[in-house]
């Protein structure tokens, strides 16, 4: 679900928080009072960062009440190019992890998607935009740019992945997590500057 399903709802979900006050003229309202466009879109980027962290966290806990009501403890088994194998007390550990970084790659799609609002203003052609950004980015995950690749988004949206590989990186995961913080507030930052220097009359 983190691959594409679930960042695909969330972006639709996210980008209606602006899309849908273009449309029905909110924006307009709220602007006729003094209320700052700044502050305005970065309470829009807080509340799609607290709606995808309150559903990753949702998922997670429905997760481990099916996966450990049903079957139980035991060892836990991922295939990731090769068979890996992992003991019920260290596969706790690394799917609660996984789930941590797979909620930094879910904030950056749903950031991406309100910039896109933003930018678009139309729902239907920022859910056109979001799906075209989300499966480029999961196309791009497979491409090889060099070295460059190891610092483009696309590969770091897949980090929550690599805490199931049997020997860990920390290091590098931890750095490729706080890069895509860092496309993370990039975007927000675009979106945040374009709607300030937007007219919304």
């Amino acid at each position: 679900s983190l691959w594409f399903n679930l960042p695909l709802i969330l972006m639709i979900v996210s980008s209606a928080l602006i899309t849908e006050e273009y449309k029905t003229g909110t924006l307009k309202t709220l602007m006729l009072q003094a209320v700052s466009k700044k502050k305005l879109i970065t309470a829009k980027y807080i509340t799609s960062v607290i709606f995808t962290i309150s559903i990753l966290a949702l998922l997670m806990l429905s997760s481990f009440v099916l996966a450990y009501g049903i079957f139980g403890d035991g060892d836990l088994v991922v295939y990731l190019g090769t068979l890996n194998f992992f003991p019920a007390e260290e596969a706790f550990s690394r799917i609660l992890w996984a789930f941590a970084s797979g909620t930094l790659s879910m904030i950056f799609f749903t950031t991406v998607s309100v910039t896109l609002g933003i930018i678009l203003k139309e729902p239907t052609k920022t859910w056109i935009a979001s799906a075209l950004f989300l499966i480029l980015s999961s196309l791009f995950i497979k491409a090889d740019f060099s070295s460059f690749g190891d610092y483009f988004f696309p590969k770091l949206t897949n980090s929550w992945q690599r805490f199931f590989a049997y020997d860990l990186d920390n290091y590098s995961i931890f750095q490729d997590n706080i890069m895509l913080l860092g496309y993370t507030v990039l975007f927000a930052f675009i979106g945040i500057y374009k709607f300030s220097k937007t007219d919304i009359g």
